[in-house]
Order: structure tokens, then C-alpha cells, then sequence
């Protein structure tokens, strides 16, 4: 397997982005530190290094040396701080937002979490509709919903019969992770207008798949319209993608021309 580690010498850690997701595990595993991320190339320790390097300040280097091998990364060491335009990043705070209606797609979401060992709060729908989620996160992820129905989403299940709880009994000792009295309320309006609170206020709202349709249909993404498939099928395909805009720091670690999977 291939060995990652710190190379050269000094208190200043370039970090190349080739878009591994190890680097998410990276952050998290060093929240005190000083991280920075380059806006542009830039040349140092006699390398050339792309827009989205990492800088890294103020960190031990032996235990990042160590971390680094255990995640296949490489650092250079240089003795002062390249001259280059950078914005700090943060170790966000996440909540994985789910519904009720299906919890089996996003729970592939959940597995990648864990795996990567980045923490996340596990929340409903209708955890946002009681609460004012700014103050306690800067991140919404809305991963698939897997039933492709906005207002099924918004309105919730019928609330005819009796409540459908979803607890951890003696019967059902496994359902832990998340609980409720009754699965069938939505998000509703006030759960609505708390997401549109938390976007106006700074909050980052990542949306996919359904989800994303959903964001586009009750007007979180004012501009954005989904464009009919129609009879194009791509699953299981490689496909040629193309970067338009490299500044942008979605498209950090990426080449000009790059295969995806679908």
C-alpha cells in the first residue's frame, strides 16, 4: 500500500487536494489546528503546487506525520508561509437531516460518515420543524430521500389512525439512532422556514438526488430548475467531465478533464 508522511523540514505544512476524501478525516482529526487553503497555484519546496493546497499552521508535526501515513497523504515542510491568497477552513459542524418516510438511502450516507470518522448529528425533519438549527450547525446535509415527492416531504403521512412510533423498545432494540412518537408529520412550514432561516444566516444546505428536487420545488434554490432526463440513462456509466470555473472551491483538486462514475 502506499505510504503518505512529511517530507523536508519547518513548521509550515503544504498539503497537496487531489479531491481525497481522507482529507475530510484529516480536518476532523485535527480540529485545533491552523488550516488554510490556497485560492491559487503557487510554487514551493521546488514543486509546484495546484489552488486548493492545503497550508497548515500551528499543529504537531510528529502525531500529523503520523496521521498523514495512516491516510496515504503527503505533506512538504517549508520553513516560511507561502505568498499566496488563502481563506481558512473550519471543522463544521454537520447534521445529517433525514425523514421518515424511507431511512434506507441515506443510510449509505450515514455508513461514508463513519467511515470517514467525521461527526455528524443525526436529525429528522421534524427536529428541524421544533428548532432553530443555526445556532447549532453549519452544515445541513439532505442526503436521498429515496420517495420522490416534495410534499410528501412537507406534509408528512395521512394523520388518520393511530401514531406510528419509531422507539427503541424491548421489541425493537436496535432502533436507536434516531426516535419519534410518530413518523408521519413532515417537515411542515415552520420546519420550511427554519431551513430558509438557516441559509440567510449563513448555514450551508447540500441537498442530492430527490432531496435536491425537493430544495429546488419549495424555493431554497431560487435559479435552479431540474432538467428532464427524458430517455437518457447513464447509471453504471464513466463519463468525461469538465471543469468550467477552476477557482471555484467546489472544483479544488480536480483536473481540467476528469472521468466520474455514475
Amino acid at each position: 500500500p502506499a505510504r503518505g508522511g512529511v517530507q523536508g523540514s519547518g513548521s509550515i505544512y503544504l498539503i497537496e487536494n487531489h479531491a481525497d476524501t481522507s482529507l475530510m478525516t484529516l480536518r476532523y482529526a485535527f480540529k485545533g489546528a491552523d488550516i488554510a487553503v490556497a485560492e491559487k497555484p503557487f510554487e514551493a519546496a521546488g514543486r509546484h503546487f495546484g489552488a486548493g493546497t492545503w497550508i497548515v499552521r500551528k499543529t504537531d508535526g510528529a502525531a500529523l506525520s503520523r496521521k498523514l501515513a495512516e491516510l496515504d497523504l503527503d505533506a512538504w515542510a517549508v520553513a516560511s508561509e507561502p505568498n499566496v491568497a488563502s481563506h481558512k477552513i473550519s471543522a463544521p459542524r454537520i447534521a445529517l437531516m433525514h425523514t421518515w418516510l424511507s431511512t434506507q438511502t441515506e443510510g449509505w450516507w450515514r455508513q461514508a460518515f463513519d467511515k470517514l470518522g467525521i461527526p455528524y448529528d443525526y436529525i429528522s425533519t421534524q427536529t428541524v420543524a421544533r428548532n432553530d438549527v443555526r445556532a447549532k450547525y453549519d452544515v445541513i446535509l439532505f442526503a436521498p430521500i429515496g420517495a420522490d415527492n416534495s410534499q410528501l416531504v412537507l406534509n408528512g403521512l395521512p394523520l388518520w389512525g393511530n401514531a406510528q412510533p419509531w422507539k427503541k423498545t424491548a421489541l425493537t432494540p436496535n432502533m436507536g439512532i434516531d426516535e419519534t412518537d410518530d413518523i408521519r408529520p413532515g417537515l411542515g412550514a415552520s420546519g420550511l422556514a427554519h431551513l430558509q432561516r438557516f441559509v440567510e444566516q449563513g448555514g450551508l444546505l447540500l441537498a442530492a438526488g430527490d432531496a435536491a428536487r425537493f430544495a429546488i420545488d419549495v424555493g431554497l434554490a431560487p435559479g435552479v430548475s431540474v432538467t428532464e432526463k427524458k430517455d437518457l440513462k447513464v447509471v453504471g456509466s464513466i463519463l468525461q467531465g469538465v471543469t468550467v470555473d477552476e477557482a471555484h472551491p467546489v472544483a479544488y483538486g480536480y483536473a481540467k478533464e476528469f472521468a466520474m462514475y455514475s
